[in-house]
């Protein structure tokens, strides 16, 4: 699925995972209004969006954790105003950020290098193929890399039309043996995944 066809999918009122999965998309502002003395550039020398930040929990901090991006160390601060998502959205006194979650942040970059988050999505992930059978609690498919994947539902899970981000009539019962989909939700620690919204693509 291209770019633009994702994004409708995710429908008005889903910045937060558009935010997540294209982290330049919406909302990154000017970097000339940033809270910033310098950009920041990856190993290959491209611009990092200040404003972002993605990586390993490796510590809990009083206000926050620090991330391992790989290349280096990020602290991200977590106000009590930030809205986080583990399958659901919820605060921070509602949701809990263990040591070894992947932690995608979005906020303000800070002069001393740390990030205060605004939003935040923890341990999220995304799946597309093809379906090769689907129960009322779960589905296997063949992914883009032609490997088997098999995902459970989340308790809200959506179903939605890739076109346009409507809900799908029939809801799960639309879904069938060769079926092109979709979905983004919860990477589990036994490297399963819980789809928390599916988007069906159609021929035209």
């Amino acid at each position: 699925m291209e770019r633009r066809t994702f994004l409708k999918t995710l429908g008005v009122g889903s910045t937060a995972f558009v935010n997540f999965l294209f982290p330049s998309a919406i909302g990154a502002g000017s970097i000339d209004n940033q809270d910033v003395e310098s950009q920041s550039v990856d190993k290959n020398g491209a611009i990092l969006d200040p404003n972002f930040a993605g990586g390993w929990v490796i510590q809990k901090t009083k206000n926050g954790v620090i991330l391992d991006r790989g290349d280096d160390l990020r602290a991200v601060r977590i106000p009590d105003t930030a809205i986080l998502w583990k399958e659901f959205d919820g605060s921070p006194s509602e949701i809990e950020i263990e040591v070894g979650d992947y932690l995608d942040a979005r906020g303000v970059a800070l002069k001393d290098g740390s990030l205060r988050a605004q939003q935040g999505w923890i341990n999220i992930g995304k799946v597309e193929g093809v379906i090769e059978q689907v129960t009322s609690q779960n589905l296997d498919l063949t992914n883009v890399h032609g490997h088997l994947r098999s995902m459970e539902f989340s308790s809200k899970l959506e179903v939605i039309h890739a076109k346009d981000g409507a809900p799908v009539e029939g809801h799960l019962s639309r879904l069938a043996k060769g079926s092109t989909i979709g979905a983004v939700g919860l990477r589990l620690p036994n490297g399963g995944f819980r789809a928390t919204r599916i988007w069906l693509v159609e021929e035209e």
